[in-house]
């Protein structure tokens, strides 16, 4: 997700121009805006001008006009006042634009965040979209609050107080503006290097919050497996390589502070000399020369400042392309173009001839290869399929359970079914309908998975039941417990529906967690339930609750269960044993156990001796 920075800075232009045309709330009046800055940038020359004439025709053979200084104090006040107001209703207006901006950008990069496929969210690191959404976003509206208004105020102050140098004094005028082009060269090259030192540092920050977010999510495990020196070690490691980045990005910075004020010094030396230099025709009055040395002092003031927006500039610049990239990513589940509607009736399941192989993983050292030109390419090489040919045909209505040793293709089943992975190869359907035809709220109104870790939300268990169904009071909410049949463990908390469940359901047991989320999943009424190892990280009592409730939910529905535990297939009309992505045994589970040679029967027997 990082652009390729060229050389020319096209990158830079690229992004902006996209940030201009992505957000139109940033382009809202900013005529009207540019107007209020022009006024207000014609109050830098007010000083100037008026200094020329009170030296050159307010002071007169030693004489003082009092009466004319005083008038040209008066103006003075009275245009410093409206061009301030001017400069003040600018920043207004641009303020208030940028945060209409941004608020519009959170808010797409938080519909992108919901819109990415799970598997999306599994290879992208979770530091990385959370720096995204917030440090990434805060860089651009630390920019928008100064670095923005400074770039719009500084360009039209310079280009008024130029036109007015060359209606003063063209030749001290082009000498002001021969000398600073000298810093164009010198000012090119430190942004490129800012920009690249910046780069640098938002990834190091990306990459030190998701270090910081693992150990905040891991600290359970870490403490149990003594891990804290590693981890540490590696979260202090993740802090310094973001610290050294940012030291080197301040020393760019620095010399390029530097650089402007030798340039702004020189400038001025040069004028005052050339000025008192000059005789004849083209001598120049003490007035004008004055006159003019305040306004190269104000052409040149800019670049007192100019290092500091630079510097906050290739900050928000580098934000931008990040920000730019998450939104420019697609999901990799797109949304049919002409939709077809599920059918009312109850839904049956069809894999057709699938065929589904995960992505290819980076490749490593070894699968590098170097071809006829010298350059080093991966080497062709594929992943296994997970599934090939797959063909299956579940009823409606009907509860089977897939079943088979680790690898076997099990949760692969399930995604495919609830459409967080598409196939490689084939067809997934869903009441006859291809699952790429259907749309996602149809199908995600229709169709529930229960996923092998349970989350919840960091509020209570009426809220999280809530989610799925906004509409349902408290008493429809413990009438699901009830017909779940597990009312008597939700009265036999304190605070019942209003018992806070903690960061994740922290303040829950695991099997109670999958208590909330089961009940979370009556309350949506799916049509279609997929359970990917449910039971699976609970002890044998809480098992035993567990499926009871699931035999509930299940019922009238078409439910497919993907079972580590026996106990739970058991229970199910219909058993699928996977091996290598294949079926090997189909039917119900106490003919299956007569086989005595039979894969579930010997996978049976070892579960039992193993409990």
């Amino acid at each position: 997700m990082t652009p390729v920075t060229t050389p020319d800075g096209s990158a830079r232009t690229s992004s902006l121009r996209r940030a201009w045309h992505g957000v139109p709330e940033f382009r809202i009046g900013w005529r009207t805006t540019l107007a209020y800055a022009l006024i207000g940038a014609l109050g830098r020359l007010v000083v100037p001008l008026l200094i020329r004439q009170a030296v050159d025709e307010g002071f007169r053979s030693g004489d003082v006009r009092v009466g004319y200084v005083g008038m040209l104090c008066g103006v003075g006040a009275a245009g410093l006042v409206v061009t301030s107001i001017a400069s003040r209703t600018a920043i207004v207006r641009l303020g208030s634009t940028s945060e209409r901006g941004l608020g519009v950008l959170r808010e797409r990069i938080v519909q992108r965040l919901l819109g990415l496929s799970l598997q999306q969210h599994g290879e992208l690191p979770r530091g990385v979209l959370v720096s995204r959404a917030t440090s990434d976003v805060e860089t651009l509206s630390e920019f928008f609050s100064w670095a923005a208004i400074a770039w719009i105020t500084n360009a039209v102050v310079m280009t008024v107080v130029a036109i007015a140098m060359v209606l003063l004094d063209w030749r001290l005028a082009l000498l002001t503006l021969a000398l600073s082009a000298l810093i164009v060269p010198f000012m090119r090259t430190m942004q490129r290097r800012l920009r690249t030192a910046h780069a640098e540092v938002r990834e190091h920050v990306g990459s030190y919050l998701g270090q910081v977010a693992e150990l905040v999510s891991a600290a359970p495990l870490i403490r149990a497996y003594r891990a804290e020196g590693a981890v540490g070690t590696s979260t202090v490691a993740a802090s310094d390589r973001r610290r050294r980045a940012s030291v080197r990005a301040g020393a760019q910075s620095a010399v390029l502070g530097i650089g402007n004020q030798f340039f702004e010094v020189a400038i001025v030396v040069a004028v005052i000399v050339f000025g008192l230099n000059r005789s004849g025709a083209t001598a120049i009055s003490a007035g004008t020369l004055v006159g003019f040395v305040f306004l190269v002092s104000r052409f040149l003031e800019p670049l007192g400042e100019l290092s500091e927006v630079v510097d906050q500039t290739q900050r928000a610049i580098s934000g931008i392309d990040r920000i730019l990239d998450l939104l420019d990513l697609p999901s990799d589940l797109a949304e049919p173009a002409d939709p077809r509607r599920l059918p009312s009736e109850p839904l049956t399941i069809d894999f057709d001839t699938v065929g589904f192989r995960y992505p290819q993983r980076a490749p490593d050292e070894a699968s590098l290869v170097e071809d006829g030109g010298g350059v080093v390419t991966p080497a062709e090489h594929d992943e296994p399929f997970a599934l090939e040919g797959f063909e299956l045909h579940i009823a409606a209505t009907t509860t089977v359970a897939i079943v088979g040793a680790t690898g076997s293709g099990k949760s692969t089943i399930a995604r495919l079914i609830a459409r967080t992975l598409d196939p490689t190869t084939g067809t997934v359907r869903l009441g006859g309908i291809p699952l790429t035809e259907i749309a996602s709220s149809d199908l995600r109104r229709r169709l529930q998975l229960v996923p092998q870790e349970p989350f919840l939300f960091d509020t209570t268990i009426g809220a999280n039941v809530a989610l799925a169904n906004p509409d349902l009071d408290r008493a429809a909410q413990t009438a699901i417990f009830d017909d779940l049949g597990i009312g008597d463990w939700l009265r036999s908390l304190p605070l019942g529906l209003d018992t806070e469940v903690g960061e994740r359901g922290a303040l829950l047991s695991a099997g109670e967690r999958q208590l909330v989320v089961l009940a979370r999943t009556r309350a949506s009424n799916p049509d279609v339930l997929v359970l990917d190892e449910a039971t699976s990280s609970v002890d044998a009592t809480t098992e035993a609750r567990l499926a009871e409730t699931i035999v509930h939910l299940a019922s009238g529905r078409t439910t497919v269960v993907i079972a580590h535990r026996l106990t739970t297939a058991a229970r199910a009309d219909r058993v699928i044993v996977m091996r290598d992505g294949a079926i090997v045994e189909d039917g119900p589970p106490h003919e299956l156990l007569r086989r005595d040679a039979g894969e579930y029967a010997r996978l049976w027997s070892a579960w039992r001796a193993a409990h």
